[in-house]
């Protein structure tokens, strides 16, 4: 399947456009009836302003239905089309989404969060603390009270000293005293997943903190996250737009995926049955608009030493380098795996906004627990396997996305293993390996936390009006 211009996703069945003659399709001559009958919903296009860059965005239904196959322009053709695969099978995607809701609830209940290992100040005054998360640490407590890098910034900045003179006896003595300045409440700004390394925010009065909630409702806030994904990107997306509404996964909640007419439909009924069911309060609530700015900063080699295990990375010399070697079908190439590295830009600011898209474009973060292979969302943001072969003939394919995983997190198996021993057995190994992320930076030990972290924050100071810029380099 040649790369052209223009994509379409359809509800279920996603549909790439192709010319009247079959000259583009390298592994097959025409359209069968059932791919002409689909309805698209997506495209992906070349924007002729700008070279090697793409937006992907929706079709209004009504214009999806009726309008007809465009003329196909002159971008790279695809070298090196991948072939269909099969999806993974159901049973061994149950299996891993209980052992990664195993893994996350631990690490999440056990995580011992020390100030000299966990908190690291990159800015704070009078008003406000501006902090280095680690991966694998909750932002705030949550209504189980879990270690959390607020109790820390709270046990640091939350409390003002105060002198108070004492009678002990005969002598005057003064001692000091902990006031509360703030709430533990009253502090948060804004939150990044327990995974997500990078910069976080807090405040440190009321006030502070109702101003900095403005400036992020309104996108005053210029925020850039780094992230390694699975893949060599083609080099015809070496930057681009991904504007793709997010709704909330009615078949695997609490997480997110593509809002598609269908999803949408089965998402509506599912929130019918539950309020027959007696839940009442339960709304259905109406995808949101979601769009994600993404430009390639290099493309790298994940290597792995066969010796100790540790993980190493190589910048790609050439963009020859990455059809030679076939980037993104899943070979290895003297034990190096294909990633991307890409700066990534929530123009909106949805749950789990970057890690869907990332996925939905075929090339998934490194080591994501849950839109990553074996996660515990639903895979491709919510496409179908065989459709992503269509759309996106140069995506990380199931293949890469496995090897990638057990180079990462070597414990962690790809096989569904069954006798309660080796499943124990299995499960302490992959709970053990995922406990080294708490906390951590990748380069500390040799099993990745996930690869996304929040590089860059922008703002005007809420109080001092200061052009307030705030960098932190990530670990991978």
């Amino acid at each position: 399947l040649a790369w052209q211009p223009q994509f379409n996703f359809a509800t279920q069945n996603c549909s790439r456009i192709m010319s009247s003659s079959s000259s583009c399709n390298d592994h097959s001559t025409a359209k069968t009836k059932q791919e002409q009958q689909r309805i698209l919903y997506y495209k992906c296009e070349i924007d002729t302003t700008s070279p090697n860059t793409v937006i992907i965005t929706r079709i209004p239904i009504t214009t999806a239905a009726t309008a007809p196959p465009p003329t196909p322009s002159s971008p790279p053709a695809a070298t090196n089309p991948l072939p269909p695969q099969e999806p993974l099978p159901e049973s061994v995607l149950q299996y891993q989404r209980q052992l990664r809701k195993v893994q996350a609830s631990n690490r999440a209940t056990n995580t011992s969060l020390t100030p000299s290992q966990h908190l690291k100040i990159l800015h704070s005054d009078e008003y406000l603390v501006i902090t280095n998360k680690p991966s694998g640490v909750l932002c705030v407590p949550g209504v189980h009270d879990h270690p959390s890098l607020l109790s820390l910034v709270h046990q640091k900045f939350g409390f003002t000293q105060k002198e108070e003179e004492v009678l002990p006896g005969k002598r005057y003595k003064k001692k000091q005293k902990k006031e509360k300045k703030v709430s533990m409440n009253n502090m948060i700004v804004h939150r990044l997943d327990m995974d997500t390394s990078g910069i976080v925010v807090f405040g440190l009065n009321n006030l502070v903190v109702k101003s900095l909630h403005e400036l992020f409702r309104t996108r005053k806030v210029t925020k850039k996250y780094e992230a390694l994904l699975c893949g060599h990107l083609p080099p015809h997306m070496s930057k681009g737009t991904i504007q793709m509404p997010l709704q909330r996964d009615h078949r695997h909640p609490p997480f997110m995926r593509i809002s598609t007419p269908k999803s949408e439909t089965e998402a509506e009924e599912a929130v019918k049955d539950l309020q027959h069911a007696g839940y009442k309060k339960l709304i259905m609530k109406q995808p949101k608009d979601s769009v994600t700015e993404f430009k390639v900063l290099s493309r790298e080699w994940l290597c792995v030493d066969e010796k100790d295990g540790s993980i190493s990375n190589r910048v790609v010399e050439e963009d020859g380098e990455i059809e030679r070697t076939g980037g993104g079908d899943g070979r290895e190439k003297d034990g190096c795996f294909p990633v991307t590295r890409v700066e990534l830009v929530p123009v909106t600011g949805r749950t789990h906004q970057l890690r869907v898209h990332c996925a939905a474009i075929g090339h998934p973060i490194v080591a994501d627990p849950a839109y990553g292979i074996w996660g515990e969302a639903s895979p491709n943001g919510g496409f179908d396997e065989s459709d992503m072969s269509i759309m996106f003939p140069h995506r990380a394919n199931l293949d890469l996305q496995r090897a990638i995983d057990a180079a990462v997190r070597p414990s962690s198996s790809s096989t569904l293993l069954t006798g309660d021993n080796i499943v124990d057995k299995e499960h302490k190994d992959a709970t053990n390996k995922e406990e080294d992320c708490e906390g951590k930076d990748n380069n500390d030990n040799d099993a990745m936390c996930m690869c996304l972290h929040a590089r860059e924050l922008r703002f005007d100071h809420p109080v001092t009006g200061e052009d307030l810029l705030v960098e932190a380099p990530p670990s991978f």
